[in-house]
């Protein structure tokens, strides 16, 4: 019999073993897991019911909360899961991002993460051949839209949009390192 109860209990410690994994976990682990499942939790009530409804908005931000919580192997609530893993296996299988996660865009409407990045580096690089070359708006226009590969008018547009702010940082970068860095490309 006490063999019997030994074999027993040898098997019960691999099992318990694979079952009590968590408690094996290094403190800064379960915290970062604690961490992630409270924000993922949160954003399954706030944010899943918009990105089901195709908003740009709110599927960067899911998806941006699932990648860091993937980097510190963080568990991740089922639903948010099966909405990220139904839509990368889309993907994969071919089809546009954006039809996999069901973004609607209104007709013409364009990234505007990517599109506000664009203005920026066009204002940006109009401002700095003003300041460096001495060059005219019309002239620095015109050779930031040859740059960008645009229309005269949208890197006109793009400059009035976001002058004031490429204006300031020329001007930190004169006050801090008495210079300015030329046009990036």
């Amino acid at each position: 019999m006490s063999n019997h109860s030994q074999a027993g209990s040898d098997l019960k410690a691999p099992e318990q073993k694979l079952l009590g994994l968590r408690e094996f976990q290094t403190a800064e682990q379960q915290l970062a897991d604690e961490y992630h499942w409270c924000k993922l939790r949160l954003a399954e009530e706030l944010l899943l019911p918009k990105g089901r409804a195709g908003e740009l908005w709110a599927i960067q931000n899911l998806l941006s909360l699932v990648s860091e919580a993937i980097a510190d192997s963080a568990r991740i609530p089922p639903r948010i899961a099966a909405f990220a893993s139904s839509a990368l296996q889309r993907i994969y299988e071919g089809e546009k991002a954006d039809d996999a996660f069901g973004i609607k865009r209104k007709r013409g409407e364009k990234d505007t993460r990517r599109a506000n990045r664009r203005a920026f580096c066009m204002a940006d690089r109009i401002e700095r051949h003003r300041k460096l070359q001495d060059m005219t708006l019309e002239d620095a226009v015109a050779e930031a839209a040859d740059h960008f590969h645009a229309s005269v008018h949208t890197a006109k547009s793009a400059w009035k949009k976001n002058y004031k702010e490429a204006r300031r940082l020329i001007d930190l970068e004169l006050e801090h390192f008495n210079k300015i860095q030329p046009p990036v490309g």
